[in-house]
């Protein structure tokens, strides 16, 4: 594992061997059996305690850093394949103050080689819709902090390429998220689509603990590595 820097704190063995599990937990209708249920919640508590951890270590990210990384990133993401060959592709705003990686300048190349690009707004019942953005698409804050272009959703758009944010990936393709499962839902309604992950070096970990639900992704860039599953 590479380390963004002796500012971050050492990563416990325990990061890199967590458990797996094969439950469900956010579709709440599903009846599983006892120890179905005691896996699951195994398997949060260790999603848990490792978001804290990530989080964290992120957090202690000093500003030079996050901008050098960032740029490091977006560099390498702008060579790869998956990146050229998309004309419609979905990313993100970065919420800047949580230290994630600053995609502002994926945006803007995006909009520069005439691809069509899609951001996230958060929908009731955890769901989310993806709404068309250029540089004149206004912006407003949701209840998470993050801003998400304003308008109504007009369903399911063609998107090629999506770029997900991540509290930390594994050398699988398992990504482990913020919790609310709200990438997974939208995913699993699109089969087959390219998914990529960006993050710093020291998210990328050998194993993380998942569920059955939740969706992989098909590329993951570093500052330093590009890993295509």
């Amino acid at each position: 594992m590479k380390r963004a820097g002796k500012i971050l704190p050492s990563v416990s063995k325990e990061l890199f061997h967590a458990v797996h599990g094969k439950a469900a937990i956010f579709f709440t209708d599903l009846v599983m059996p006892r120890h179905t249920l005691a896996s699951t919640a195994s398997v949060s508590l260790e999603k848990a305690r490792l978001r804290s951890q990530l989080r964290q270590m992120r957090r202690e990210l000093a500003p030079a850093r996050v901008a050098d990384l960032s740029q490091r990133i977006t560099e390498r993401f702008l060579r790869t394949k998956a990146w050229q060959e998309a004309q419609s592709l979905a990313l993100y705003i970065p919420k800047l103050a949580d230290n994630e990686v600053d995609t502002r300048a994926l945006l803007h190349a995006a909009l520069f080689a005439q691809k069509r690009v899609f951001l996230p707004k958060v929908l009731p019942d955890y769901q989310l819709a993806f709404l068309p953005w250029t540089d004149e698409t206004p912006l407003v804050k949701n209840r998470f902090g993050l801003l998400e272009p304003q308008g109504e959703t007009l369903g399911h758009a063609t998107i090629e390429l999506f770029v997900l944010p991540g509290l930390a990936f594994d050398r699988q393709g398992t990504r482990l998220g913020f919790g609310g499962g709200y990438y997974d839902r939208a995913l699993a309604q699109r089969p087959g689509v390219l998914v990529a992950g960006i993050c710093y070096g020291f998210q990328l970990v050998e194993t993380l603990p998942s569920n059955t639900f939740d969706q992989s992704v098909n590329l993951i860039c570093t500052e330093d590595e590009l890993l295509c599953l």
